[in-house]
């Protein structure tokens, strides 16, 4: 867990990978959490993997 961020485990099908994606690769700002944009630093194979991995953990027992 880091940040302000919830926990991914645990998540199940709550877990929506197209949003996601476009979280890490555009960023968000608002409601007091600030997300910076990797779209630019990281390929777009680099952010589905770590989708991936977050899917993973949201599979995975709290």
């Amino acid at each position: 867990m880091g940040g302000r961020a919830h926990s991914f485990k645990g998540r199940g099908d709550d877990f929506d990978v197209e949003y996601a994606y476009r979280i890490i690769k555009n960023g968000r700002k608002g409601s007091g959490a600030v997300m910076p944009r990797w779209g630019e630093t990281f390929s777009q194979e680099q952010i589905w993997e770590l989708v991936a991995y977050l899917k993973f953990l949201s599979t995975q027992k709290e």
